[in-house]
């Protein structure tokens, strides 16, 4: 009965322990998490492709995706010190590699944007609209958008599909059926008016020149991210540099 007894009195010991080990992690959590929303922080990504020959052949894209912009998104706005306001050339840290970039043949900056932004919770943060690139109509080749939110630590979510149209040659004829891919969303936030101009378009609807040897491309990642450190997503056809900087250490 005694060796039962302490049985069970080092189990409770054991579970009150780790249950209480567990609350002061929720509870540190919770208190990061309410002091690191509302800081301020300088963002910088920049998007670019790759040309060469081998992307196009690594992969078979999947032509089931579903494309669209949250409720919640952002335009970056020009100049000034507010939320989501662009910051200039002169202050981007990653110059140097768009400088390399576009140096190299093999390689296409499609966008290289930095702003400020008061970071939030997930709920709260907004999506940043992106794109960049060629024009296709009324849309551009690199489309989507990028949230950053923060908690205990930063984090990105990007949601970006790239679209190429090559010229038209009979291994792209042989490869591509328009029909089964899916159609490009319009931009959010336009109007009634600029919805007829702009709305989702088909890739049946590209001029009869030009087709895409690969219509669609996705890049949907979910990456946690320190400030001050350069972060990289890769994908086959393009690659995402980010750079969050606490605005404190500036």
């Amino acid at each position: 009965m005694k060796m039962i007894n302490r049985h069970f009195t080092i189990t409770a010991a054991i579970t009150t322990k780790l249950t209480l080990c567990l609350f002061t992690s929720l509870l540190f959590s919770s208190l990061a998490h309410a002091q690191n929303e509302g800081r301020w922080y300088n963002v910088e990504v920049l998007i670019f492709k790759r040309l060469g020959a081998e992307a196009l052949t690594q992969e078979n894209w999947r032509n089931d995706v579903k494309l669209g912009y949250p409720d919640k998104f952002k335009y970056l706005q020009s100049g000034g010190s507010q939320n989501f306001s662009q910051l200039p050339s002169s202050s981007h840290k990653l110059g140097g590699y768009n400088y390399t970039l576009k140096k190299n043949e093999n390689y296409q900056v499609l966008s290289h944007k930095a702003w400020k932004q008061q970071m939030q919770g997930e709920k709260q943060a907004p999506a940043i609209v992106v794109n960049g690139g060629r024009s296709i109509g009324s849309h551009k080749e690199l489309e989507g958008y990028i949230k950053i939110h923060i908690a205990r630590y930063l984090h990105i979510k990007t949601d970006l599909w790239l679209t190429d149209t090559k010229s038209l040659t009979e291994t792209a004829v042989d490869n591509y059926n328009a029909e089964e891919w899916p159609s490009l969303p319009a931009r959010p936030g336009t109007s009634a008016s600029e919805v007829k101009s702009n709305a989702a378009v088909n890739l049946q609807s590209f001029d009869n020149n030009y087709k895409s040897t690969y219509p669609l491309a996705t890049l949907r990642e979910r990456r946690r991210m320190r400030s001050n450190e350069l972060h990289y997503i890769d994908h086959p056809l393009m690659g995402v540099l980010i750079m969050i900087t606490p605005i404190d250490n500036n």
